[in-house]
């Protein structure tokens, strides 16, 4: 499971957790101090103004307490997986899952950059030129969901994928470096 999911569902169980605290220490207080009544509480919202007069100290932690709880259900999380992009969010600010996706596909282009020489010896070189032609083309469409164009100097690709159709010429474009680094991870005929 992505590791964004995973903090915002700790976030969620976290703010219900120290609601209920907030509601049980509330109730609480307000049982050890059922004399006294001479709080007093103020809300002003625009035009309107709530008084809440004569209760004790515990009704304002337990006021708190259910407000953190009405929220936390008021507030839905929503998780969205598409083939291009992942979104998730929460009670706080939404969180792309683009980061561990792109470590996740870095780890599978390591893979497919070492399967050559893993290759059994007595395989046929006709089947063996035919597994190394479909590599670039397997592991080009695995990155072209995670693109992201100009952000991180992958630039477009379209002319990524120019420079691949022309037989990968070396050293390639300034602007597909980044790029190419990433397609070339973990090959070691490409290590720096």
């Amino acid at each position: 499971m992505e590791t964004a999911i995973l903090l915002r569902f700790a976030e969620r169980i976290i703010g219900v957790l120290i609601g209920g605290m907030a509601i049980y220490l509330g109730y609480r207080l307000f049982l050890k101090i059922p004399d006294r009544q001479d709080g007093e509480g103020r809300f002003s919202l625009r035009d309107v103004s709530i008084v809440i007069s004569r209760v004790g100290p515990g009704v304002f932690f337990a006021l708190f307490g259910a407000s953190v709880v009405g929220v936390s259900f008021f507030q839905g999380t929503e998780a969205e997986w598409r083939p291009d992009s992942q979104r998730f969010s929460g009670m706080g600010a939404e969180a792309p899952l683009t980061t561990d996706r792109r470590a996740l596909l870095r780890r599978d282009i390591a893979i497919l950059n070492n399967i050559v020489p893993k290759l059994s010896a007595g395989l046929p070189e006709q089947d063996r030129a035919e597994v190394e032609l479909a590599l670039p083309r397997i592991k080009f469409a695995l990155m072209k969901p995670a693109w992201a164009e100009g952000e991180d100097g992958w630039s477009d690709p379209r002319r990524f994928e120019i420079w691949l159709n022309d037989g990968q010429q070396s050293p390639p474009p300034i602007e597909l470096e980044a790029a190419v680094r990433f397609f070339h991870y973990g090959d070691p005929a490409h290590l720096p």
